[in-house]
């Protein structure tokens, strides 16, 4: 089941564009992937190309309920066939799984009511003695060593070649700009919490976006958590539309954001990073003041007494 916040990365929509066309065609609002898709094609049809909302969902009943076979397909525009739309059906369930796995693993929801407030004493009682000891244990390691810890999500170097090690790597020779963010970069900081992921920041941007696509489908990336396709692969143009990307490469769970909240996008994080130097390259980390500038990593901060912890470590 999707949040309203998943839905809206999944379909690639405001909230309210979803319920109002609901409304309009008399469909409840089902909270389902596959419904999720169903809206995307609805929504691309309608919004982008200006096509009636019904005729619009009477095309994507045609195409995704009826189950046309995958190919590019030619839709009728308009009554007396002199205008059709082409569809690539491969290249939108590319898009769909990758908005999807975004919505599934990266969509943040909505808080109701007013910030809580934490008081210092909830702070301070939030880690415990051997949390405090691992904090000082990690801050007593080089930089090199706590970024290969929290890079390699806390396994160090013990396999032969980390996934992680060969994405960094990669990213690396390809001349892509990124950042080490959230529950990575957290762990550099020496949070006491093992980073769940690899997250980065990356600069997609122009040029950009085709490096990042053929590194991608070089090391055989696909989204997390759904279904695809033989033969998946993304291109410059998925990779542009897509701002966050939650992939898995072999065993390796990667989050690849265009920006961050309460920073911007790549430009604004490279300016609140720091630069670490490392057997594969410079590797640029978001600085602790930047991490809290840009909201707790997503695992920290679930729950009241998480949030606490993460607000007592920044401290301590």
């Amino acid at each position: 089941m999707l949040s309203d916040a998943a839905l809206s990365i999944a379909i690639g929509c405001e909230i309210k564009w979803l319920y109002n066309s609901a409304r309009r065609l008399a469909l409840p609002v089902r909270r389902s992937s596959a419904d999720a898709t169903w809206w995307r094609l609805v929504h691309h049809l309608a919004v982008d190309l200006g096509i009636p909302l019904v005729n619009a969902a009477r095309s994507a009943d045609t195409l995704i309920v009826a189950g046309v076979a995958p190919g590019r397909v030619r839709l009728r525009a308009t009554r007396d066939g002199s205008v059709s739309v082409s569809i690539d059906l491969d290249r939108f369930h590319d898009g769909a799984a990758l908005a999807i796995a975004a919505a599934i693993y990266l969509a943040v929801p909505r808080a109701r009511g007013r910030p809580r407030k934490h008081s210092g004493t909830e702070a301070v009682a939030a880690l415990s003695q051997s949390e405090m000891e691992e904090v000082v244990r990690l801050r007593a390691l080089g930089t090199s060593k706590r970024l290969e810890r929290a890079v390699t999500l806390g396994s160090g170097m013990d396999l032969l070649e980390p996934p992680a090690i060969v994405v960094v790597r990669e990213l690396l020779s390809a001349g892509i700009p990124f950042v080490v963010v959230g529950t990575t970069a957290a762990a550099f900081h020496c949070a006491p919490w093992p980073a769940e992921h690899l997250d980065l920041c990356v600069d997609a941007s122009g040029r950009n976006a085709a490096a990042v696509a053929r590194t991608l489908n070089r090391l055989g990336a696909i989204p997390r958590g759904t279904g695809v396709r033989d033969g998946f692969c993304v291109d410059a143009a998925i990779v542009g539309a897509t701002p966050t990307l939650a992939l898995r490469v072999n065993n390796l769970s990667l989050n690849l954001l265009a920006a961050l909240n309460g920073i911007g996008e790549y430009p604004q994080v490279e300016q609140l990073s720091i630069q670490v130097p490392m057997d594969w390259g410079q590797i640029h980390v978001l600085s602790l003041p930047g991490l809290l500038k840009s909201g707790t990593p997503g695992p920290v901060s679930e729950g009241a007494a998480k949030q606490a912890r993460w607000i007592q470590f920044a401290a301590s």
